[in-house]
């Protein structure tokens, strides 16, 4: 589907974007005008894949970095001021994959993973801190995935089409080491990305919803409702928008799910996971968007008393009975 798939990145009254053809722009939050651009092609010398770029532009300090190919190193970082280049590094091939900020082995990083490894890089100069070889391939694996931060220094990895890995990061005599801990065959064959709460991922396995235990490796569950489509979980409440245009809510549990509400809101493809800001939800099809607000259900006892109406009602009864 024409049209582009990455994040746009906001910091400092700006918006960071790029298109499936390239081109990186930073406009104005308020007034949408355009501020700079670059072009991955034109200015970099980077190859477009086949289905577009849909690496999402990740913020750090004054930097705009992206994964967006070239000689001289597939992750550039621009200033988010002029679009200048600061520095390139990471000599891997590129397709969507997107750059995760986070902190591993008490560093803040930068994670990326290309066609052949997944390495930490230093923010501020991109030089690398680790490299490990990841022995992926296909479009549901390295192609389209990015790693997935899981806490103590793991990373979730969907590193194959039919394989996924958590490796861990630590701090040793010699600097940063990486190691892989364990593969699955969970969370695979699927372009959806998974999430975590706790100890647990949850994700798509093709069409099935389902849960990989971290400590242990194993699939605790899995569910063919509520339907394909991409998960997130804010508090632990998994949010799940479907391909069918319908969004479900139910607890992140490793028990199994069980569904606590929904809504139907598109009748075309959605194709993007849901966002969450200030207590909403904003979710998306190829032709629509919406805002859905969240809210906690309250518990009413059921009784054969008469209903009392509430204070302002009592209030307004009152002053009519007065007044009469």
């Amino acid at each position: 589907h024409d049209g582009p798939i990455a994040t746009p990145a906001i910091s400092e009254g700006r918006v960071f974007t790029l298109s499936p053809w390239g081109r990186v722009v930073a406009l104005d939050v308020k007034s949408g005008e355009l501020l700079w651009s670059v072009h991955l092609v034109d200015d970099f010398g980077s190859t477009k894949p086949l289905y577009g770029y849909g690496t999402s532009p990740v913020v750090f300090e004054d930097l705009v970095v992206i994964q967006g190919g070239g000689e001289g190193g597939s992750v550039i970082a621009l200033d988010a001021a002029s679009g200048e280049v600061r520095w390139r590094s990471f000599e891997d091939g590129i397709y969507s994959q997107s750059p995760i900020l986070t902190e591993l082995a008490g560093r803040r990083q930068l994670v990326v993973m290309g066609a052949e490894k997944i390495a930490g890089l230093e923010p501020r100069d991109g030089s690398v801190l680790w490299s490990h070889p990841h022995g992926g391939s296909g479009i549901f694996g390295r192609d389209t995935s990015s790693p997935l931060p899981v806490g103590d220094g793991r990373l979730f990895v969907k590193h194959d089409s039919t394989r996924s890995s958590v490796v861990r990061v630590t701090e040793g005599e010699a600097g940063l080491a990486v190691e892989t801990l364990g593969e699955n065959r969970t969370m695979t064959r699927s372009y959806s990305p998974p999430t975590v709460w706790g100890e647990q991922v949850y994700g798509f396995t093709s069409r099935f919803l389902g849960v990989l235990d971290l400590e242990t490796g194993e699939q605790l569950w899995r569910s063919r409702e509520p339907g394909d489509g991409f998960p997130i979980v804010i508090e632990g409440q998994l949010i799940i928008l479907t391909k069918e245009g319908t969004l479900h809510i139910g607890p992140a549990s490793p028990e199994g799910w069980s569904e606590t509400d929904s809504l139907e809101l598109f009748d075309d493809l959605a194709w993007t996971p849901p966002s969450y800001a200030g207590g909403a939800l904003y979710v998306r099809s190829l032709s629509g968007i919406a805002r859905v607000d969240v809210v906690r259900r309250q518990a009413f006892e059921v009784t054969d008393a008469e209903p009392v109406p509430p204070p302002v009602l009592q209030a307004v009864a009152r002053e009519a009975a007065e007044a009469e």
